[in-house]
């Protein structure tokens, strides 16, 4: 048991370690309107591609609208192919190692969950302090 707890602690250290790093790297409404202009794109030609109006690829470029979405998603894949590929290498490694450590209950998900939510909330906390 003390193993298992142990080797719990370390993936989700490791996971913080991640975390911060992948936050770092997140995709910003603003960085995806300069990629828009860049690459000499309007919105209705993202929504053509991505099959969706041009009024929801207005929300989600002016921050507007849940940057976790499938379509925002979908809009980072098109823009900055090479920055959503990291980003799933990245999630693949946490998956992994969540895996690694889970026993496969739900009360064991649940308090890795809550390790987690605590990790996370620390990690935006120190990011307000600097």
């Amino acid at each position: 048991m003390v193993d298992r707890i142990f080797n719990t602690c370390l993936c989700i250290c490791f996971y913080a370690f991640l975390v911060t790093m992948i936050d770092a790297n997140q995709i910003s409404p603003s960085r995806l309107r300069s990629e828009l202009r860049r690459q000499g794109l309007r919105q209705a030609d993202i929504a053509t591609a991505i099959g969706c109006d041009q009024g929801h690829v207005s929300r989600l470029l002016s921050g507007s609208s849940p940057t976790r979405s499938r379509t925002y998603r979908r809009i980072c894949e098109l823009l900055l192919p090479d920055d959503t590929a990291e980003r799933d290498a990245g999630e693949q490694i946490i998956r992994d190692a969540l895996n690694d450590c889970w026993d496969g209950s739900p009360d064991e998900a649940r308090e890795i969950a809550a390790i987690l939510r605590a990790l996370g909330a620390i990690g935006r906390h120190r990011k307000r302090a600097r």
